[in-house]
């Protein structure tokens, strides 16, 4: 089990390593707008936001919060919790909780992915509680650079990786911009 979490961990930084490089060659590339376009720079937003979701693999509905705190132009850090909606016929509570760092290589456009660490804490109704990490791989789409707006939707689809348990998640919601 140790070696399956050792090479997800190993894939994010070999994917982190990646995008790093292809953001600073971004970076360092002459842009071929006129000159008066080039000069505007994209500042995002931090924002506040609630998710809604499926985990298909256990069939649990969840919601959950998120804050994205953007620390630089393409990059963003988002803590973020879920609350599971277990069947009553499994006895325990579920919440997960991750650190997720986001790339979104344009700015302007909708697509975004990263990954990140999750934290999966159950709570039996009787005895002790369960603490599983793991880490997180997703992709999604969110409209904040579409348009100027307070608010904006955004999708995602994520896969977990846990120690006990693998699974895929669609998730979807609003985020608020705090200025």
């Amino acid at each position: 089990m140790k070696q399956k979490i050792a090479g997800i961990a190993i894939f994010a930084i070999l994917i982190v390593l990646t995008i790093s490089t292809i953001s600073d060659a971004q970076i360092r590339r002459k842009p071929r707008r006129p000159k008066r376009l080039a000069n505007r720079s994209i500042k995002q937003a931090p924002t506040i936001g609630l998710r809604i979701g499926n985990d298909f693999e256990n069939e649990q509905y969840l919601l959950g919060g998120q804050l994205w705190m953007p620390v630089g132009r393409f990059w963003s850090i988002a803590p973020n919790f879920e609350y599971y909606f277990v069947d009553e016929d499994y006895n325990y509570s579920r919440w997960q909780f991750n650190g997720d760092l986001i790339f979104k290589p344009a700015p302007r456009r909708p697509l975004h992915f990263g990954g990140g660490l999750a934290v999966n804490y159950l709570t039996p109704n009787e005895g002790d509680s369960e603490t599983e990490m793991g880490g997180n791989v997703f992709v999604g789409l969110d409209f904040s650079g579409v348009r100027k707006a307070s608010m904006y939707p955004y999708i995602q689809a994520r896969w977990t990786f846990l120690e006990d348990d693998n699974y895929f998640s669609l998730l979807g919601g609003i985020n608020l911009v705090l200025r």
